[in-house]
């Protein structure tokens, strides 16, 4: 009889265990599925702050063909962020394209429309934490 009650108290203890063991495996699979694409993600944003750089200091001449791996990475985005920010980032690159077609219009016209750009980068930019 006292076998039989230390083997019901070992097996209560170790379902016990159990039950914590998958609680926290829970909760880990949980927390590390949001940051499965971190560091893509991490790379978008990398690639946007160059980019936005690269057009603030040299917008009279920047050519977005110039600059294929960046479109790569950033049409490579639509699984890792909101439909809303691909969209985004999708009128972001005709903007870009229609700029360097635009040749030698205007110059006010031009820098009006650098403007509307930039502004576009400072909206798709990352403003928060990527883990979140």
């Amino acid at each position: 009889m006292d076998s039989d009650c230390i083997q019901s108290i070992a097996a209560v203890i170790s379902s016990i265990a159990s039950a914590f063991a998958v609680y926290f495996a829970y909760k880990t699979i949980i927390a590390n599925r949001k940051n499965i694409f971190i560091r893509d993600k991490h790379q978008l944003a990398i690639t946007l702050r160059d980019l936005h750089l690269k057009f603030q200091q040299d917008w009279g001449s920047f050519k977005f063909s110039n600059y294929p791996e960046e479109q790569n990475i950033i049409m490579a985005s639509k699984y890792i962020i909101s439909p809303e920010l691909y969209k985004d980032l999708m009128g972001l690159m005709v903007k870009l394209h229609q700029f360097e077609k635009s040749g030698d219009v205007d110059f006010d016209l031009k820098d009006v429309v650098a403007e509307d750009i930039s502004t576009l980068f400072e909206s798709v930019s990352c403003t928060q934490r990527l883990d979140e």
